[in-house]
């Protein structure tokens, strides 16, 4: 989400060099607001709607990654009761489970730990 804020950023940052506030979030009032009142002033119009164009497919393209990822999440059994752990996400289930890949070459579950290197060596 740091590429969002950033393009949020940007548009609030262009926007103030010719005057014009915008409110915090991308939401749809945001951007009726910024092309709003971006209308009408040579360059800044044609720049809003290419940030905001871009921050919108960003923000698409982010909601179809985590669609997938519930979506791989709810497939495997082995991911859903990761993810009954606390603390644990759809995401740190994915990757466990891709960095360990089988678990049958642990002899103990202790030895998961530092394979990962998550503690030190034994």
């Amino acid at each position: 989400m740091g590429q969002g804020v950033t393009l949020g950023n940007q548009n609030r940052g262009l926007a103030v060099v010719f005057g014009v506030r915008l409110p915090p979030a991308l939401s749809p009032p945001f951007i009726e607001q910024a092309l709003r009142s971006s209308e009408g002033i040579a360059g800044l119009s044609a720049a809003m709607h290419g940030l905001i164009g871009a921050q919108i497919a960003m923000l698409a393209a982010i909601a179809a990654i985590n669609a997938d990822t519930k979506r791989m999440v709810r497939a495997s059994d082995a991911y859903r009761r990761l993810t009954t752990i606390p603390v644990v996400g759809q995401l740190t289930a994915l990757a466990f489970t891709a960095a360990v890949d089988d678990p049958e070459r642990f002899r103990r579950s202790r030895d998961a730990g530092p394979y990962l290197r998550l503690v030190p060596r034994r």
